[in-house]
């Protein structure tokens, strides 16, 4: 059973509108054919396109740009909680605990509830060297540590939870002392 999410425009007034008519054909369809069944995202998708497995197809065409304003317009939603919904995906496919879904949740936090992280917590970025540390530095922190990058994103170093900061080169970590 598909529950039908709440719209402040009627579907004549979203067949008016720039997001609508910069859809194709199909998307146009496919939109109509969503919003007048009550959101069932296959039958839609079964409807507009010659798809093989419209269950699997539906997530592809709901993620195109065009569709994705449409229905965002549709739906009443703002820019900034069309963001939100995004970073929330992102926080749901990162690997938990891992670096990028740790700065994810703390962006939505800071994002939903002005939520600030307080200035001793906040990550520093060790003294860094003058060669570059590939990406994969961050399967060299250990679990618990907090990773440290420079401001390309690259994993330089970590801070241990006693306090400790450990920088990471050449494949080996050095201990810096403060």
């Amino acid at each position: 059973m598909k529950s039908e999410p709440k719209s402040k425009m009627t579907l004549d007034e979203f067949k008016r509108t720039q997001e609508y008519a910069a859809c194709s054909d199909k998307m146009k369809l496919w939109l109509v054919t969503l919003i007048e069944n009550g959101f069932d995202y296959i039958a839609a998708t079964a409807a507009a396109f010659n798809a093989k497995n419209p269950r699997v197809f539906s997530y592809a065409v709901r993620n195109w740009t065009k569709v994705r304003a449409a229905l965002n317009l549709y739906l009443g939603r703002s820019e900034q909680d069309a963001f939100l919904e995004e970073l929330q995906k992102t926080i749901r496919r990162a690997p938990s605990g891992s670096d990028r879904q740790v700065r994810a949740q703390a962006l939505y936090a800071r994002l939903k509830w002005n939520v600030q992280s307080p200035a001793s917590e906040e990550p520093e970025t060790p003294a860094t060297s003058h060669h570059k540390t590939p990406n994969t530095a961050n399967s060299r922190v250990p679990a618990g540590a907090t990773p440290l990058a420079d401001d390309a994103g690259v994993i330089r170093g970590y801070r241990l939870p006693s306090g400790d900061y450990v920088r990471l080169a050449d494949g080996a970590a050095e201990i810096d002392i403060p």
